[in-house]
């Protein structure tokens, strides 16, 4: 008698795992670094901020909203995104960000919906490299705990659709701070 319980139930969270499955958009694509494979790169789909939003999340100095979903691209460069549906059925807009794995972090211009289904194409990103320096004052003693923002030059990316993602740190108690994805 436990047995079919217990399989009922197998089969009604196998249904509802499912359902979820179907209402959720997809997004797929494929990351490049020249004609080579990006592998490695994470993927994500950040909740939507209008720019004033953004700007004042950004003024005081708060991180990015954690992401709605991630993926990791494959060794042959490619990914699908899955965005679920908010349980409401309230709009669920994203954009979508790529980092890690050796490239510099860029947005994808646009926004979606969680119940889109798109293919994205191929895109071309820039490897990053590390950068390292120091902050002091006009004495030449060390800043700890300064804000360090880096950003690309819009004219480094070379795809119009792909824009900058701008990093940030703190230097640490010598005064000293490094990234790793400049």
């Amino acid at each position: 008698m436990r047995q079919v319980g217990w399989g009922r139930a197998l089969v009604t969270l196998w249904i509802l795992f499912l359902a979820g499955v179907a209402n959720a958009g997809e997004l797929r694509g494929r990351l490049l670094f020249g004609e080579r494979p990006a592998a490695g790169v994470t993927v994500s789909a950040l909740p939507f901020e209008a720019p004033l939003e953004q700007a004042r999340r950004e003024a005081r100095r708060l991180p990015l909203p954690p992401p709605l979903a991630t993926v990791t691209t494959g060794t042959d460069g490619t990914f699908v995104l899955t965005v679920a549906l908010d349980s409401g059925g309230k709009e669920k807009l994203f954009t979508v960000r790529f980092e890690g794995g050796g490239a510099t972090p860029v947005s994808l211009d646009g926004v979606w919906d969680a119940t889109e289904t798109d293919d994205l194409g191929d895109h071309v990103l820039l490897p990053g490299s590390k950068l390292s320096g120091k902050v002091t004052d006009a004495a030449g003693k060390p800043v700890a705990d300064a804000d360090v923002a880096l950003s690309t030059q819009p004219d480094r990316v070379e795809q119009a659709e792909l824009e900058a993602a701008p990093r940030f740190t703190k230097t640490a108690a010598d005064g000293t701070f490094h990234f790793d994805d400049a």
